[in-house]
């Protein structure tokens, strides 16, 4: 959560902009763990579970300030969407060995990600 923290206030508001945060954040952990974790891609998925546990709280939270009269399971249910994707996509990038930038991930999947989200507001 220290990269999360890093890029995203706590009290933002879930938007595009943060989910970009976000996968910058997760790209950075990848990348940051890569060179001080040997043989990483047999490490991270026992690590996986535990950021993305965090990563769904994290985004919960900031959806919960913007949900208005949304059920709270609904909340649940979209955070952890969002956290496994954003985890995974991010994942895929770093084991296929980051060909495009941060940037240009997030360029290519944010619209998509974001475009449930109207449905919070």
């Amino acid at each position: 959560m220290e990269y999360v923290t890093n890029r995203v206030d706590p009290d933002a508001r879930l938007s595009a902009e943060t989910i970009q945060q976000l996968i910058f954040s997760l790209c950075d952990y990848h990348v940051s763990s890569n060179g001080c974790i040997k043989k990483y891609e047999t490490v991270a998925p026992i690590i996986e579970e535990n950021i993305k546990t965090q990563l769904e709280q994290f985004l919960l939270e900031l959806m919960s300030k913007v949900a208005g009269d949304v059920d709270p399971k609904t909340l649940k249910i979209t955070a952890t969407m969002l956290s496994w994707s954003i985890y995974g996509i991010t994942y895929r990038w770093n084991i296929e060995g980051g060909q495009e930038s941060p940037a240009e991930l997030a360029q290519r999947v944010v619209p998509y990600m974001i475009g449930g989200l109207e449905l919070l507001n």
